[in-house]
């Protein structure tokens, strides 16, 4: 790496996942952590998920954070800047106001890109598309999660500079866990955020007519809703249907809960409707989880439907029933998928590689 780059600005979501649950913090974690050839200065964009507050106080919470954001460009007038967003409505409308300021300020800056519904709906509002324009004229080194991201990215700004920087993991706790599949129980994992996007009504549905089936699970969600009160509550109240012995709610989970979570639960269910590259994806076929999920984003580029996983339908509950009733019916299937989507992300998803290809793209951006 190059001796002059020694200062990023990265910019996320709070890191701290005791009061926010986040794929794109999960990633600045893991970079932060990792990349000891930077000094990385944390600039923190978004509220937690602990807090509250109406429209007024959501402007005034950026307006706030644009001034901070003046002064730490001031203040660290050499520093590259790397940028988290995503192409979802909110990020998009606050974001790129402040990678314009950092363009215009002339700034070297990576535009790191996490998936998002206008990165794939090209059907967008007049608001989206003016400010899409003014985010893809900025001369910005861009990293997208696949190539199916990268031809998208270029077809919008054709002499774009787009760099392909799957997401990773540590993979040093995962190493040392070998999963048995032999018990005749299906211990069901969603881990995210309980929003309708998600594909949570899908799963409780689902889960619904499974149990109705006789098929033997615990589904177990993790996360925190976006809209507090819109689901959680209502789940306790179909436990006439989905008892304490076919549900269970997790809480947002972190560090060793999240850990020993992994390794109980041998299915992942994300039934998304958009994604980009979930970090709960690969942390859970790391443990040997078999993910049931919607071919969305890039998740293809990591899952193949019947080698190490098993893709649903958008939107669809039956297709969720289907695959769940296949795996708790064929114990060959369920070992062999498991052990292939471990092997998948051990050998495709290297840390090492991962922290030297990003310092390979801060050194090409200055």
């Amino acid at each position: 790496m190059e001796n002059n780059i020694q200062e990023v600005i990265i910019v996320s979501p709070s890191l701290d996942p005791a009061v926010n649950v986040s794929g794109v913090s999960s990633v600045v974690s893991f970079i932060v952590s990792n990349n000891k050839k930077v000094r990385y200065i944390h600039f923190q964009q978004g509220k937690t998920d602990k807090e509250r507050g109406g429209k007024f106080y959501r402007l005034k919470r950026v307006i706030d954070s644009f001034i901070e954001w003046t002064h730490i460009l001031k203040k660290n007038g050499n520093a590259i800047i790397h940028y988290n967003l995503s192409m979802d409505k909110k990020s998009i409308l606050r974001d790129v106001p402040f990678l314009w300021y950092a363009f215009k300020k002339k700034k070297k800056i990576v535009a790191h890109i996490h998936g998002g519904k206008y990165l794939f709906i090209t059907e967008r509002p007049w608001i989206i598309r003016l400010f899409l324009r003014k985010l893809f004229s900025i001369n910005a080194s861009f990293v997208v999660l696949s190539d199916k991201e990268k031809t998208l990215i270029e077809s919008e700004l054709k002499d774009a500079t787009v760099y392909v920087l799957p997401n990773v993991i540590d993979l040093s706790d995962a190493s040392t866990f070998n999963r048995n599949n032999n018990e005749d129980f299906l211990n069901i994992l969603f881990l995210g955020r309980v929003v309708k996007e998600k594909g949570i009504e899908d799963i409780i549905l689902a889960c619904k007519i499974l149990k109705k089936q006789g098929i033997n699970y615990m589904l177990h969600i993790a996360g925190k809703e976006t809209q507090s009160g819109k689901y959680l509550p209502k789940i306790p109240k179909i436990k006439s249907e989905l008892d304490d012995s076919h549900y269970k709610y997790e809480g947002v989970v972190s560090g060793k809960s999240k850990s020993d979570l992994l390794k109980q639960c041998n299915v992942f269910l994300l039934p998304s409707y958009y994604e980009g590259l979930p970090m709960s994806l690969l942390e859970s076929m790391s443990y040997g989880e078999v993910p049931i999920i919607t071919d969305v984003g890039s998740v293809s580029k990591v899952v193949t439907d019947g080698y190490n996983g098993i893709f649903v339908n958008v939107n669809d509950s039956d297709s969720i029933v289907d695959a769940v009733t296949r795996l708790a019916k064929d114990k060959d299937l369920l070992c062999s998928l498991s052990a292939n989507a471990k092997k998948t992300i051990f050998d495709r998803f290297n840390p090492k590689q991962y922290i030297d290809q990003l310092n390979m793209i801060y050194s090409s951006t200055v």
